[in-house]
């Protein structure tokens, strides 16, 4: 194995590891809101798509992978690594399974559904137009027996070295966030998301039997279900703390959004999937 397979195996491996430890959230951020300090550790809980980035991008400039940046598409952000004359493609939120060369195809991503009998695949596929980096990543929605396609569209020349404030209270409190959540992504390849969907609760007192659990394969676990606490324990043992305080941690997010929020929000079509 030469140098250049090395440090391909390296990136490989550095993104892997982040994609397991690193879970996705819309909450962290509330705890920075007026200059106050988190109350749950981020290398615990993790952080939202545009923070999670950041972090990749500086690990991986940390690993020796100098050219390493960001691209943006509105809200959300990406990281490009480039590798002996070429662009990899790397996004924690999307979940690509392996950095990407870009080029125009169709590669593998988390998460994998299971679907009579089967394991399917989510996938992104990529599409290149002059300056434009076009990324679609498609999951598959067992209700529907379809995929449902997120689009996300970059300009590969307007390179970021760093993202916007999350605190700010128009990204923050945009109408697309139209809940709370937890995002993680197991060994398996499946995904658990636990919900606190403000979109329904906003201007209302905040109630922990209003969080939720979305299945991978798609099913509502309400609060007060045997299998929403067997989840929840799934959940626990990942991240290595208490069943409860993992409720608090979406509870008290909640109330922080509460406390911050404009009183009167036009929500989006509510997405519970996060990709």
């Amino acid at each position: 194995m030469n140098i250049n397979q090395m440090n391909r195996k390296k990136l490989e491996l550095i993104f892997k590891n982040f994609l397991f430890k690193t879970p996705y959230n819309t909450v962290s951020h509330l705890f920075k809101m007026k200059n106050e300090a988190p109350n749950f550790s981020e290398e615990v809980y993790g952080t939202n798509c545009m923070e999670q980035a950041d972090k990749l991008k500086k690990e991986l400039i940390n690993a020796n992978f100098k050219k390493s940046y960001l691209l943006q598409s509105g809200r959300h952000f990406c990281v490009i690594v480039e590798f002996h004359k070429k662009k990899l493609f790397l996004d924690p939120y999307l979940m690509n399974e392996k950095p990407i060369e870009i080029s125009e195809g169709i590669f593998d991503a988390y998460p994998v559904i299971k679907y009579k009998n089967k394991k399917i695949k989510s996938f992104i596929k990529i599409r290149i137009i002059k300056n434009k980096l076009i990324i679609e990543k498609s999951r598959f929605n067992k209700e529907k027996a379809e995929y449902k396609t997120s689009k996300f569209i970059f300009n590969l020349k307007n390179k970021k070295h760093k993202i916007e404030d999350s605190t700010n209270p128009k990204i923050a409190f945009h109408p697309e966030q139209t809940s709370l959540s937890l995002r993680l992504l197991h060994k398996n390849g499946e995904v658990t998301h636990l919900v606190y969907p403000v979109y329904k609760f906003h201007g209302k007192p905040v109630s922990k039997k209003n969080i939720f659990i979305k299945t991978n394969e798609g099913k509502i676990l309400g609060y007060n279900s045997s299998l929403f606490w067997k989840q929840i324990k799934i959940l626990s043992n990942q991240l290595k703390v208490p069943s409860q305080e993992i409720i608090r941690f979406i509870s008290e997010g909640a109330k922080r959004y509460e406390q911050f929020a404009p009183k009167k929000i036009d929500y989006c079509s509510y997405n519970p999937t996060n990709n």
